[in-house]
């Protein structure tokens, strides 16, 4: 039996969801998915550049191609090392190490003075902005119980897949505005700076330290056990009934909890063990048909919407089309208004039929969700599909605006995740690196 399959560690995490204010369980979840944003933002963004870099750095349109291609690269495979750190270091620290090399290697690409300089800060950036993603769906299923989990994944898997929109409207309007491709990674590093300050705020320790979970006697009604590991730390865990005069002590819990996951070495556990089993633990697990089909479709979905805008990018910007960086940078309207229409259907679906099977069976099954796949699993490769025809008359361009906005309606994508997430044996699964590394 894993840690967290314990009884008891499963009641501790059941009650941080409960305790936890709402405020700052959305502000950690904007936090990793505004940083997901960013990271996809970083990959993306730089196609409607491509002319200008080009011309600065005279490269061929191959080449440029590669700073998309090859960050997308590193995005993935930077997965494979998230579990391991976190087993040495915890999820925070992580996360807050990989934020500042990220914001340092965004800086080295934006006075980068060659082309093969550019190309190693984003190789190396890419590594160090894809750490976020392995490990963001389980902070977000550790803080959201289970009937909003759907709900709360729509603003994670929305801002990631957001980004890959989002990074080249922004550097298409800067470019054409300045006429500088370097601004929108000095734009993008400021913005990387702020997730790091408020992700420093509050992006507390999420999981349970198991080491210190003791039994709780279940005709205790009020109260969990004080739990503890050493004089180092100290936490306490309510359970729902609480005693009046207990009222006034639950914001100084708080308050505690939020210091101690913070800014101490308390989930600091340096277990190499652990660490190295979760090198190969993904290796072993995509044998499980949820891993794998929740790996082919993320990671070819969200691969396929990157790789598009590449595609289109370099087809707009050369003879006889032309265009500058900002009409290159707004056809990704399109899948931005894709996403706005597919992501929130997709998420609020995916709740409804997942409580009413519960009210109904009178059991959780995450299976409940799936039949909502349908709807983008079809749209989406269809719109993909038409793309490649939409090209052959690229001067159509509102047609190749509303195929751009079919293939980003991929509600599907949020539901497999979910899906693939419940079903594993428990939350902190290696699972979850792999369909970014796809």
């Amino acid at each position: 039996m894993s840690p967290n399959d314990r009884p008891e560690v499963n009641s501790v995490m059941k009650d941080v969801k409960q305790q936890w204010p709402l405020s700052w369980r959305i502000w950690i979840l904007f936090n990793v998915s505004f940083y997901n944003l960013l990271g996809n933002a970083f990959a993306a963004g730089v196609s409607p550049l491509f002319s200008l870099i080009m011309q600065d750095l005279g490269c061929t349109s191959e080449e440029a191609s590669q700073l998309s291609t090859y960050v997308l690269l590193t995005l993935g495979l930077s997965n494979i090392f998230a579990l391991p750190a976190a087993s040495l270091i915890g999820k925070r620290y992580t996360i807050l190490t990989s934020l500042v090399l990220f914001f340092g290697f965004c800086l080295w690409g934006a006075e980068a003075p060659t082309f093969n300089s550019l190309r190693a800060s984003r190789i190396v950036g890419g590594l160090a902005g894809g750490l976020v993603e392995a490990l963001g769906p389980s902070i977000v299923a550790e803080i959201f119980p289970e009937s909003q989990l759907a709900s709360s994944m729509v603003v994670y898997v929305g801002l990631l897949a957001a980004g890959s929109s989002l990074g080249p409207i922004l550097a298409g309007v800067v470019a054409d505005g300045v006429g500088d491709w370097r601004w929108y990674f000095r734009i993008l590093a400021a913005l990387i700076f702020v997730t790091f300050l408020g992700s420093l705020i509050m992006l507390p320790e999420t999981r349970v330290h198991t080491s210190a979970i003791e039994p709780v006697a279940s005709t205790d009604e009020y109260n969990l056990k004080r739990i503890t590991s050493d004089a180092n730390w100290t936490e306490i865990e309510e359970a729902q009934t609480q005693e009046p005069e207990l009222q006034g002590a639950e914001s100084s819990s708080r308050g505690r909890q939020w210091w101690l996951r913070s800014f101490t070495l308390a989930y600091v556990d340096m277990d190499w063990k652990i660490a190295s089993a979760s090198l190969v633990d993904p290796v072993r697990l995509i044998a499980a048909p949820q891993v794998l089909v929740t790996t082919l479709v993320f990671g070819l979905t969200i691969g396929w919407t990157v790789i598009v805008s590449i595609v289109v990018a370099i087809v707009y910007a050369r003879p006889p089309m032309l265009w500058t960086a900002r009409p290159v940078g707004l056809l990704s309207i399109g899948p931005l208004l894709g996403l706005l229409i597919g992501l929130p259907i997709g998420g609020a679906l995916a709740d409804y039929l997942y409580v009413a099977a519960t009210k109904r069976s009178g059991r959780q099954d995450p299976a409940s969700r799936l039949p909502a796949v349908v709807i983008g699993g079809l749209v989406s490769p269809a719109g993909c599909l038409v793309i490649g025809y939409g090209l052959q008359s690229p001067e159509e361009w509102a047609q190749m605006m509303e195929f751009l906005m079919a293939i980003q309606t991929d509600m599907f994508l949020l539901l497999v995740v979910i899906h693939g997430q419940n079903s594993s044996s428990h939350r902190d699964c290696p699972f979850l690196e792999l369909p970014s590394v796809a």
